[in-house]
């Protein structure tokens, strides 16, 4: 089989001609469109067949279908060996390499070979990678906002480097530019090791969401069991202090921006994944921060109601009609609502949701209101029901005496594709009545929002220990789902 690694050229070289150089196995090859170099490309022949991309069809235990791609060992030794090409050549003409972006392409090299390849091409994008749901009114609401200060934008330019780092796998830089964040917000031009730890010791916001990470990864170690990292060691100490646990992030950033060849330590910019949870640690602690107040300015009530304002005078806006339904046929509310959107995404109908959960409960009728059922213009919009066991004599479903949990399966869209998920939650109760259904429904949002705000939820039921009967579901329509 033949594999080839392939990166884009960024800047404009010119090229009269172009024709592969074989070394060995390798070969070095230029792609080029009317004399400019596109893509520099190194081809490894003789590679076995077992390196072919490889799909894993979907089972119990895997919901979601995956690609493997061993092909991809070639990538790191290409970087090596076209970093060394760049050096040569940089005295006379730079080639600037989008190392952040390779594309591997296989191809078989004899008959035998023929129809053992599924995937002859797989290519990453940093505008992929970074690619998140997002409704227009956040994007018309950012700009409504009036003022934002020069020390927040400073800081918040370091924290997207630092995104846009880490999801081209340069978690150094990444690491790096997520500390300058809190250099620039919390230290105010204090350098030192101590006194940046006791600056940021002092932070109310930055302890809050340092804790909050160490809990969440505690979490993620116990349900996905991820490698761990000496890096992060005193973090994560049930006994260490929180000025123990700062000064080793501290010194860590001391660590990467220091590069010094003298150190039998320093770290080799080839080989990055060392600092990979590092700086998702980092990057989660600086993000939570930065949401928080992205949240703040967006949902201010005075920015809202000029939102809204704007979008009805324009006459851009969806009105939905939800209807709820009750036990015993008791008054029902009928609620209009208005929103400052011209499309029907899931995000309208999650809010839409809450809001009349919200209203059910201040009108005293969510404790046996069983359904609520939305639509727009004339279609269906979402639904959400609790199960069938509202309608028995105890109105209630019964778990275990004693340590209990419901699963949460939903389905979400991601990148036009339709993904499944999964978690559970202890919960304390064993007992489950139509007030608590609703929470636990709130419960979950709050679950999925709180690791991804922008989560399209198409469905969601709510299973109580390894009962087969969801005890609540919800899903949107199919005008949605389009």
């Amino acid at each position: 089989m033949l594999v080839t690694v392939a990166f884009p050229v960024k800047n404009y070289v010119e090229l009269m001609e172009s024709w592969p150089v074989r070394a060995g196995d390798t070969s070095l090859f230029l792609e080029c469109e009317s004399g400019v170099v596109k893509m520099v490309c190194v081809s490894y022949s003789g590679v076995g067949i077992e390196n072919a991309p490889q799909l894993e069809a979907c089972s119990e235990s895997s919901p979601a279908a995956r690609i493997s791609l061993p092909g991809g060992i070639y990538i790191e030794s290409t970087v090596e060996k076209l970093m060394e090409w760049q050096t040569v050549l940089s005295g006379q003409q730079v080639f600037d390499l989008d190392f952040d972006n390779p594309q591997l392409r296989f191809r078989a090299e004899n008959p035998s070979e023929d129809g053992m390849i599924p995937i002859t091409s797989f290519g990453s994008s940093r505008g992929e990678i970074l690619n998140a749901a997002l409704d227009f009114d956040a994007i018309g609401k950012a700009f409504l906002v009036n003022s934002v200060d020069h020390v927040r934008v400073e800081s918040v330019a370091h924290f997207r480097e630092g995104r846009i780092a880490y999801a081209s796998g340069r978690h150094v830089d990444a690491y790096n530019n997520y500390y300058l964040f809190l250099e620039t917000r919390y230290c105010d031009g204090k350098f030192g090791n101590e006194r940046q730890t006791k600056l940021l010791c002092q932070v109310p916001d930055f302890l809050k969401y340092l804790n909050e990470a160490i809990v969440y990864f505690r979490q993620e170690a116990t349900e996905k069991q991820p490698r761990k990292s000496k890096h992060l060691e005193e973090v994560f100490k049930p006994d260490s202090t929180a000025y123990k646990k700062i000064e080793s992030l501290v010194l860590l950033r001391g660590h990467l921006r220091h590069h010094s060849l003298k150190s039998p330590h320093r770290w080799n910019p080839n080989r990055q994944q060392e600092y990979e949870m590092p700086a998702r640690f980092l990057g989660l602690v600086v993000g939570n921060i930065v949401l928080s107040e992205s949240l703040r300015d967006i949902y201010d009530p005075v920015i809202q109601e000029k939102f809204r304002d704007i979008s009805s005078n324009a006459g851009l806006k969806t009105e939905i009609k939800v209807s709820t339904y009750r036990i015993d046929r008791k008054p029902t509310l009928v609620v209009d609502m208005t929103f400052p959107t011209t499309v029907t995404s899931t995000r309208l109908c999650l809010r839409a949701t809450r809001d009349t959960i919200d209203l059910c409960e201040n009108k005293e009728q969510l404790s046996d209101t069983t359904k609520l059922a939305a639509e727009a213009n004339g279609l269906e919009l979402f639904v959400a029901e609790v199960g069938i066991w509202a309608y028995t004599v105890t109105r209630s479903v019964k778990g275990m005496p004693e340590r209990n949990y419901i699963r949460c399966v939903f389905e979400y869209l991601k990148a036009g594709a339709v993904l499944r998920g999964e978690f559970k939650l202890p919960i304390q109760r064993s007992t489950i009545d139509v007030l608590s259904g609703w929470r636990l429904l709130e419960s979950c949002f709050d679950w999925i929002e709180n690791r991804d705000p922008t989560t399209r939820i198409v469905t969601l039921r709510i299973f109580l220990n390894e009962f087969e009967s969801p005890l609540i579901r919800y899903a949107v329509g199919a005008q949605v789902k389009r």
